[in-house]
């Protein structure tokens, strides 16, 4: 989120704009919108002259936690992004010497008494600021300080699970997907190793032990960062929410662990439950407390120690509805380590084609969005979903795996149907680990089940078959690489269309083929001579209008109208 020219907390926009333009002579009003699905403008004979709606949000306008429970950026931490690196590398490393000294000194003097500031990498600083009322002239300082390229709050991010008490004691996703025809090519490869960055792993579980990543580059118990990169002892991975290198989930919230073993819990081991890739290396990388939630500047760094360690895959199972710049950039920089990200639609049952959710919604070539289905194979009800913006269905309901303390438990969320595909990635870059993220992400969307509840609801209209991309290995033929592209907008489709004058009987309808984006509409009051003032009235469809409140949102649809002219 650019913020250079802007108020903080407006995410940027990766989607081109179009404009509708009402054709008139000469006296123009401009108006932007952004819709949800109908349009209406309506003008009024005997209605007051609008005024100017401005609605921007000042710095310090976060909540931690709103009223209903969403988390909300900390009014005083910020991401501080600069234009140009220092000497030396640009990666998770800050911490071991590479942030500039003169900059962590100016942030720390920028924050105050009861402040802090720190280097998450050599370009990218965390700044919190002890005093909340000096949020705007250190924020101003910063912009205007030429050295900046943006600056963002350091959003929060929180676990996408629905807990479920009842345990059926059955892997039932297994039998959907048919991994255990899938196992019989092959049973998967401890080459490749899974990150799975969430709430910590209990990596001496009875069914997961076997399975951890231990860093080859550090001895473990002595002491010494044996391998340069500014942590201690990083044997299984780390845990950036305590600073310390005992990544284990936190038994009140062990949503970690129970991804981990839906990607890689032990097979043929007689105990518990068995894994999508039975023999995968699983790194555990902690950024989400014991409350299940966390902060984008911990996701980022936690990508960067995955890169750096050469995983294959990331199982994200987390996510925020604000999008970060900083987020953005971490999954660019995996794609370009040649690493699948393979993150969690969420649970909202809202359509991301229209309201983001992040990081899932980026569209980097090496994001797989994942929705849940259920046992039925119907869209779980809690599942977000998009026809362009999530790309498969996976069982994510009721689903039994691996808890702290050599427990198990069932749990659903589209959580759990993540870590299934990032574990099916895993089986089949160990059948052909020639191949790229991208033909392994082809493999996954191009031999999916498809099945009616997917239908328009998914890109790939289907839910993953283990079988039938197992299968598809045997001759499939490497691909190029896909020409990265720039974030459609959500919804897919033109947002063009025309509303023209004189409007029949005061009023005129106009549906957008793509209602989120931002579209900005030019009217000729002239044409109406009679009329004093106008309104403009935004709702879904089927859905009564309210009385008219000069400019307004609608209650359905959180809409928002901005007046830009006379």
């Amino acid at each position: 989120m650019d913020v250079k020219n802007s108020s903080l907390g407006r995410s940027k926009t990766y989607y081109s704009k179009r404009r509708l333009q009402e054709r008139g002579p000469k006296k123009e009003s401009d108006w932007s919108f952004i819709y949800q699905s109908l349009l209406l403008i309506a003008l009024l004979i005997a209605a007051s002259a609008c005024g100017k709606k401005d609605n921007p949000t000042s710095p310090g306008d976060f909540p931690v936690l709103s009223e209903n429970g969403t988390f909300q950026p900390e009014p005083t931490r910020y991401l501080v992004k600069y234009k140009t690196p220092q000497k030396g590398e640009v990666m998770f490393g800050a911490r071991a010497g590479l942030q500039n000294p003169a900059r962590v000194t100016q942030l720390r003097e920028m924050a105050g008494n009861g402040g802090k500031a720190e280097a998450l990498r050599s370009d990218l600083y965390r700044i919190k600021l002890g005093d909340p009322s000096r949020v705007g002239p250190v924020l101003e300082s910063l912009r205007s300080s030429g050295e900046v390229e943006y600056v963002e709050p350091d959003q929060p991010v929180r676990a996408f699970f629905d807990p479920n008490d009842p345990k059926k004691g059955s892997q039932w996703a297994h039998n959907m997907v048919k991994s255990f025809q899938a196992w019989d090519i092959g049973k998967g490869s401890q080459d490749i190793v899974v990150a799975v960055i969430d709430t910590g792993v209990d990596y001496t579980h009875e069914d997961l032990k076997d399975n951890m990543w231990k860093n080859p580059d550090e001895i473990a118990g002595n002491g010494k960062d044996d391998d340069g990169n500014g942590l201690v002892d990083d044997v299984y991975g780390w845990d950036f929410v305590n600073g310390d290198n005992e990544p284990i989930s936190d038994d009140s919230h062990f949503h970690g662990s129970h991804c981990a073993g839906i990607v890689g819990a032990v097979g043929d081991n007689g105990k518990g439950v068995i894994g999508m890739s039975p023999t995968v290396k699983i790194m555990a990388l902690k950024f989400l407390g014991g409350d299940g939630s966390g902060s984008t500047g911990d996701a980022v760094v936690a990508i960067d120690y995955a890169i750096s360690k050469g995983v294959k895959i990331m199982s994200n199972s987390w996510g925020s509805s604000q999008g970060s710049q900083s987020l953005h950039d971490a999954v660019k920089r995996a794609s370009d380590a040649g690493i699948l990200f393979v993150a969690a639609a969420g649970n909202d049952s809202q359509n991301n084609d229209r309201f983001g959710s992040y990081p899932a919604n980026y569209n980097e070539i090496n994001m797989i969005s994942v929705a849940a289905t259920d046992e039925n194979d119907n869209m779980a009800s809690f599942s977000s979903y998009g026809a362009n913006s999530v790309h498969v269905g996976a069982p994510g309901v009721n689903i039994l795996s691996t808890v702290n303390n050599n427990s198990y438990a069932n749990l659903s969320g589209t959580s759990m149907a993540t870590p299934l595909v990032a574990g099916l990635a895993a089986l089949l870059w160990s059948e052909r680990p020639e191949l790229n993220f991208w033909d392994i992400k082809a493999a996954i969307m191009e031999n999916v089940d498809k099945t009616p509840a997917m239908q328009g609801r998914v890109i790939s209209n289907g839910r993953i078959s283990a079988l039938k991309s197992m299968q598809a290995m045997a001759d499939w033929e490497a691909r190029p690489k896909p020409e990265p592209g720039d974030d459609p907008p959500p919804g897919g489709g033109d947002p063009t269309g025309v509303a023209r004058a004189p409007l029949l009987a005061g009023q005129s309808q106009l549906v957008l083929s793509n209602p989120q984006q931002p579209v900005p509409i030019t009217f000729d009051i002239s044409e109406f001579p009679d009329a004093i003032g106008g309104y403009i009235e935004v709702s879904r469809p089927n859905t009564p209008f309210q009385n008219p409140n000069d400019v307004r949102p609608d209650p359905y649809a959180l809409t928002h109208a901005t007046r830009q002219g006379k």
